[in-house]
């Protein structure tokens, strides 16, 4: 049959299949009558389907894992980028917005330990900040409270 191309199949009325030139055993799947002839789509030679599946089925795992390694680096990124906020405001001595910042980076990537480092050590500062306030009032109490919270940390 003239202008098969590979990947084409045919199977012959005795019943032999033809694919891109090659031939092989019968098999009755997928197929359709035409001028005396049965086309044949997909593969005829259960190996060498169950030898694309697999193919099919490790590029498919392949594509999934790099997605989840992007999605993972994208998660990564967005908490540095919260980190280095959180870093720009702790230069300012703006400990409030600087926690803040660290908290949601935190969020981001609990298993950074940079980023609880940084979130703990601004949290320290807003208690130790609050500590002086309470200093200067000559509220001894609160002081003494925020300075004990400021050391738990």
């Amino acid at each position: 049959m003239d202008g098969v191309r590979a990947g084409d199949c045919y199977t012959t009325e005795d019943g032999v299949n033809h694919c891109g030139g090659s031939s092989s055993s019968y098999d009755s799947s997928s197929s359709s009558s035409d001028y005396g002839y049965t086309y044949t789509y997909g593969y005829t030679d259960p190996s060498a389907m169950v030898n694309a599946v697999s193919s099919w089925a490790e590029r498919v795992e392949a594509a999934r894992e790099r997605q989840e390694a992007l999605a993972m680096q994208r998660v990564q990124q967005e908490a540095v980028r919260l980190n280095q906020i959180g870093n720009d405001y702790l230069a300012k001595g703006d400990y409030d917005n600087a926690a803040e910042y660290y908290q949601q980076a935190y969020n981001t990537s609990p298993s950074d330990p940079v980023i609880l480092n940084n979130l703990n050590m601004a949290r320290g500062s807003q208690w130790n900040a609050a500590g002086i306030r309470y200093y200067e009032q000559s509220d001894w109490v609160n002081a003494v409270d925020a300075y004990q919270k400021a050391l738990e940390l």
